[in-house]
């Protein structure tokens, strides 16, 4: 089973491309993705919007355990985006187990 994490963020006009092109170097430089089981799709859905989906795999791990790991990602992402612009802004983000459909948002 697979945690979901949906996010979108603002940046300047005309910069999502090289905000999504920000966070991909940041995420390669400090994280193995595929090691754990994860999978980011990342993409620039207009001209100033960026959006991220996480899929963190639970497997055997608590579900704190990959709220812990889903958190590390958002901290990476923010950073890039923080040293990239510094500015943005977050204009959703939820959480749902794979399969479900309550979401969860997140503050």
């Amino acid at each position: 089973m697979y945690v979901n994490c949906d996010l979108a963020f603002t940046v300047p006009e005309n910069h999502a491309t090289e905000a999504v092109k920000k966070i991909l170097e940041t995420l390669s430089a400090k994280l193995l993705l595929g090691a754990r089981g994860d999978s980011l799709n990342i993409k620039a859905s207009d001209e100033s919007t960026v959006e991220v989906t996480i899929y963190a795999l639970k497997g055997k791990c608590s579900f704190e355990e990959v709220l812990e790991r889903i958190n590390e990602y958002m901290e990476l992402i923010t950073f890039a985006l923080k040293n990239g612009f510094g500015m943005f802004d977050v204009t959703s983000s939820f959480l749902y187990p794979d399969g479900e459909f309550q979401n969860y948002t997140l503050c």
